[in-house]
């Protein structure tokens, strides 16, 4: 039920900005910190991301943030934090990670 409703709000924010409802919904989805996250390769999968944001592993712009939801801006700059970037799961995730998007910049060695 709670995904559901969750679903719900990002789909009343989509349908009450301008323009074509369906891209609004993907763009804010895609906006997601643990999205993002995922995207990077950090996490092999949505729910590790989902994982590694709220077990406060993430910073975005020098700040923790432990809220998978996060909305991000351009320009944002999210990084691991120094202390987690010797776990396993996201030292094994950054190097079988291949697929690059033109929109996210990823560097391993930061």
């Amino acid at each position: 039920m709670e995904f559901l409703k969750s679903n719900f709000v990002i789909y009343t924010k989509a349908s009450s900005k301008t323009g074509v409802t369906g891209e609004i919904l993907l763009q804010l989805c895609e906006r997601r910190l643990d999205n993002a996250v995922y995207r990077m390769g950090i996490s092999p999968t949505r729910s590790g991301a989902r994982q590694l944001v709220s077990h406060r592993h993430i910073k975005v712009n020098g700040g923790i943030v432990n809220i998978p939801s996060y909305s991000l801006r351009p320009g944002d700059i999210i990084e691991v934090r120094e202390k987690s970037k010797a776990l396993e799961a996201i030292t094994d995730s950054v190097k079988s990670n291949s697929s690059t998007y033109e929109w996210l910049e990823f560097s391993s060695d930061s």
